[in-house]
């Protein structure tokens, strides 16, 4: 058995030059803050993604936006030295670009040949076993489907966690009231709403693999579509909604080029319909100049302050944060001897913003904080390395049609919240069974693997 690494390409040693530079611009007591911005800007288009869905965009997108526009224009951030001070407040910075520059290097290294158009000549992780093979014809046109049995066991499931929820909700005729306190009324709904939701986004993502070639497979297509439409406002999430939507056009999303009209408009819409929701929320605080007006929108990005604050509050730990969400199922069943929290975030916004966590929502503490509580920060380097290592072995399989594309839009769609909660997330508790279920079910149906056995057979890897 030999175990390949991709090659490290040059480009991939950028960030580790930008990061020591950033080092220095530390030490010699600089302002970071505009500093930080430009770097990262810079970096990025240094190592530009082909596609839209290239997780290297997804990360840039969070640090640019959290970490770089919204502590330069948030009003929450027009005191941000006079409390904190300019030597925290660019240790925080240092962190964030250290992260960043981890990120990009990392996923350079594992996508580089994806992103320059060439086939790559090793694999981040292949096992060769008594050197046979389950060959596949290159190009099939099969159609990956669920079978009968999963088909009629799947839609049974997700009826069941469909009306379940909302018996445990208050029935329909609360939702008919008011569907927003019936949403935040689910406390002992969990399950039922679990349930629901993921077998919605298997049955959607399962039909969104299949072809529109008759009349017969156009109205299958329009019924799921209603499914959906109606499901909206119980799911009560936007984002849970957006994510569905991305599972049914799946192979489409991830073959989008980074720059062209489709993508201009997906990002311009995902934008819109941010702000138009941060609109209605602020109410009259929105009708003020448009400077004022940004600096109330970008308010909602407080994850930098949190930042400071762990900082200012905490010194660097070992073992704090990290083992939190291994703890989940002990708390849902009652038991608190190891700990009554599950969710760094949890803990932080009880301590912190207790009346968010009565009302049941929570304030989001960043990667970095995960790092500096757990490993003293730099000893949760090789985390990141392997985290993003991971993703982005996910997306190259991603490339070829199949269930590699249901778990990349998932993951990748996390990316945020694991670049905003840490590196273990509880949610794995469910989601790690439904992917060992869908590669093992459905893993060789045309998800890439006749490309890789290829290159086996030519002598790639032995």
């Amino acid at each position: 058995m030999r175990i390949y690494l991709p090659k490290f390409p040059a480009k991939a040693s950028i960030p580790l030059f930008f990061a020591v530079a950033m080092c220095l611009f530390y030490m010699c007591e600089v302002d970071l803050k505009y500093l930080f911005t430009g770097l990262l800007v810079v970096l990025y288009l240094l190592l530009f993604p082909k596609k839209l869905l290239n997780p290297k965009n997804i990360v840039f997108a969070y640090y640019f936006v959290w970490y770089g526009i919204a502590p330069i224009y948030a009003g929450r951030y027009s005191d941000i030295y006079k409390i904190y001070g300019l030597h925290m407040v660019n240790q925080a910075y240092l962190m964030c670009f250290v992260t960043y520059a981890i990120a990009m290097m990392t996923l350079e290294w594992v996508l580089h040949d994806l992103d320059i158009g060439k086939g790559r000549r090793r694999f981040l992780i292949r096992i060769k076993k008594s050197g046979i093979l389950k060959k596949e014809k290159e190009g099939s046109s099969k159609e990956l489907k669920l079978g009968v049995i999963a088909f009629t066991i799947i839609w049974m499931l997700f009826l069941f966690g469909f009306c379940e929820y909302i018996n445990r909700t208050g029935g329909i005729q609360a939702w008919k009231e008011s569907a927003n306190d019936a949403f935040f009324s689910r406390g002992g709904a969990g399950l039922p709403y679990l349930l629901f939701t993921h077998t919605l986004m298997i049955l959607i993502f399962f039909e969104g693999q299949r072809k529109i070639k008759n009349v017969y497979s156009l109205i299958r297509r329009v019924i799921y579509i209603l499914v959906l439409a109606v499901s909206y406002t119980f799911i009560g999430s936007r984002s849970t909604t957006f994510l569905i939507i991305l599972l049914l056009f799946a192979d489409l999303v991830i073959k989008l080029d980074t720059v062209n009209r489709k993508s201009i408009i997906v990002i311009v819409s995902g934008v819109a319909v941010f702000v138009l929701g941060m609109i209605t929320r602020l109410g009259s605080l929105m009708k003020v100049s448009v400077k004022e007006s940004i600096a109330h929108i970008l308010n909602y990005f407080d994850t930098f302050e949190n930042l400071l604050i762990l900082i200012r509050d905490y010194t660097p730990s070992i073992g704090k944060t990290f083992f939190l969400p291994l703890n989940w199922p002990l708390v849902k069943l009652g038991f608190d001897g190891f700990s009554k929290y599950y969710d760094m975030s949890v803990w932080l916004t009880n301590v912190y913003y207790p009346e968010s966590w009565i009302n049941g929502g929570t304030t989001q503490w960043p990667m970095e904080a995960d790092m500096y509580l757990s490993f003293f920060f730099f000893g949760g380097i090789p985390l990141v390395i392997l985290y993003f290592g991971i993703i982005g072995y996910i997306y190259r399989r991603a490339h070829k049609k199949g269930v590699w594309q249901f778990i990349y839009i998932i993951e990748g769609f996390y990316i945020i919240s694991h670049l905003r909660g840490g590196f273990l997330i509880y949610w794995y508790y469910w989601l790690i069974p439904i992917y060992v279920w869908i590669v093992t079910r459905y893993g060789n149906r045309k998800d890439g693997l006749a490309e890789e056995n290829k290159d086996f057979r030519n002598g790639i890897i032995s």
